[in-house]
């Protein structure tokens, strides 16, 4: 396109030059000898076309040549300017002579006491093809460089953008879970390069820290379970080595089932989690009278608290309702009461209390201990946590109780918290409608 575009501006210069410069300065230069058209000083031609390769000539009505510029135009030039139009108009054109392409301009003279003619200025085109093919030649290179140039900035630039996420892709593919703790380490632009990689790191954090919780809740899992089967195994093992009388055989036998017992709690509570892990858990709401279910639940622990000389007092409204999966509701008032009084001194006191504000219901149990360690409060509803270090499995649990009431407030849609005034009281906030959609 550029290449047709300067063709034509520098045949349009061609073409003034002939039309304007040089046929106007010959045009005032003809005068009438004996009733024919002549140039006034033939002589002088060569001079008045400016040194360019330009031949004149002067026809007679008929296409007879009256008088010519030396070298004369070709019998091809003459034969075709012929053709110019009679309205003052000029003829402008190329034509193919022995000695090449040639551009030809022909105008009607008018000049008084003498017949028509036609003024016939001819210009070689070789040097404006020689023109074009060195313009095409340089256009050509000129191209060929900036495409060039184009190509490789272009590759280098994508090279440079594209350059994190190959770092992302080989990340990706060397990741396994020894090795989640790599990051990308990229100075990035804030683009959409940056957030990509500023996301998978965040996904790659996530990563990690979900597979160290794995990690340690395996182990943690594997070493709660292997107490009750050790000690199982060795009282079988024990009762096995020699015939005993009735009382110790039943003795072994109590131990055992105590152990087992503690195992498929443990392993209903770690199959809770997770279920409730993996979004399998779901509540069954139903409608109940809170207070008399809440009632109910804390009596059954009358007997256990009495055997351990604690007081199990209850501050609940006569009445109200909610929505609540009562088996899940059980479970939690379970383990908090279980909680409290494992922590509450002999002679001590545990207290549950309830009411509801706003559609809010908030259960709060506490004891006479001295509260959760400061060291603890943050991951006190972890998995595996002990508040109390100095409990051995055989007094305490296992650390999954706290963890599961969690998972049950969350389920119901509220909360669990340990008291921040009042370190050995958890508060419990259910709403009356249950788990919001």
């Amino acid at each position: 396109m550029y290449w047709a575009v300067f063709a034509n501006v520098e045949l349009g210069g061609i073409d003034s030059t002939l039309l304007r410069t040089q046929g106007r300065l010959l045009a005032s230069g003809v005068v009438v000898v004996e009733g024919r058209l002549h140039f006034r000083d033939p002589a002088t031609l060569g001079s008045a076309t400016a040194g360019a390769t330009v031949t004149a000539a002067i026809l007679a009505d008929q296409g007879v040549a009256e008088d010519e510029s030396v070298p004369p135009p070709s019998a091809a030039v003459l034969q075709a300017a012929t053709a110019a139009p009679g309205n003052g108009t000029a003829l402008i054109t190329t034509i193919t002579t022995p000695g090449g392409p040639a551009r030809i301009v022909a105008r009607r003279l008018h000049l008084a006491d003498a017949p028509p003619g036609v003024l016939v200025l001819s210009r070689s085109l070789a040097s404006y093809d020689d023109t074009l093919r060195h313009t095409a030649v340089f256009l050509t290179v000129a191209v060929g460089l900036i495409t060039l140039l184009a190509g490789l900035s272009a590759y280098w630039l994508s090279g440079r953008a594209l350059r994190p996420v190959h770092e992302i892709t080989a990340l990706a593919r060397g990741l396994s879970e020894r090795t989640l703790d790599q990051r990308i380490q990229l100075d990035l632009p804030d683009d959409e390069i940056g957030e990509l990689a500023a996301t998978f790191n965040a996904m790659l954090a996530r990563l990690e820290t979900a597979f160290t919780t794995l990690r340690q809740f395996t182990a943690d899992a594997a070493h709660e379970l292997r107490t009750p089967l050790a000690v199982a195994m060795t009282q079988a093992e024990v009762a096995l080595q020699r015939t005993r009388d009735a009382g110790e055989y039943r003795a072994t036998l109590e131990t055992v089932l105590a152990e087992t017992q503690r195992l498929s709690t443990l392993a209903d509570r770690l199959l809770t989690l997770a279920r409730a892990d993996a979004g399998a858990l779901r509540p069954h709401l139903e409608a109940v009278e809170l207070a008399d279910l809440l009632e109910d639940l804390v009596d059954r622990w009358q007997t256990v608290a009495a055997d351990r000389g604690v007081d199990l007092v209850t501050s609940l409204p006569p009445s109200g309702d909610a929505m609540v999966d009562v088996e899940m509701l059980r479970r939690l008032v379970d383990n908090l009461v279980d909680n409290a009084l494992r922590h509450a001194p002999t002679g001590g006191m545990v207290r549950v209390t309830a009411q509801m504000r706003d559609d809010l219901w908030t259960l709060a149990v506490d004891d006479s201990g001295p509260g959760v360690p400061g060291e603890l409060r943050g991951r006190l509803f972890e998995r595996f946590t002990r508040g109390d270090r100095s409990r051995t499995r055989g007094t305490g649990g296992a650390g999954l109780g706290l963890a599961l009431c969690a998972v049950i407030a969350r389920l119901h849609g509220g909360d669990i918290r340990l008291d921040a005034a009042h370190p050995s009281r958890f508060v419990v906030e259910l709403p009356r409608s249950g788990a919001s959609a």
